[in-house]
């Protein structure tokens, strides 16, 4: 299974906590390439990044945060 695949798959996970988790932790992994080439092979899970916040801010606020 590649990073993908694993962000993907926690990113759908029922349990806010782990789509917080999975969500910081692609944010240190993104930010730590510097390919700017490499980071775009993530576009397309980036997508749903912003609705999995949103998802978290109006479920649990302080994890949210």
């Amino acid at each position: 299974m590649n990073f993908m695949q694993i962000f993907n798959q926690s990113l759908r996970d029922s349990n806010v906590k782990v789509r917080t988790a999975t969500l910081k932790a692609m944010i240190c992994f993104l930010t730590s390439i510097e390919e700017e080439d490499e980071v775009m092979r993530y576009k397309s899970i980036m997508d749903g990044c912003l609705d999995v916040v949103i998802e978290v801010l109006k479920t649990d606020e302080d994890e949210g945060c």
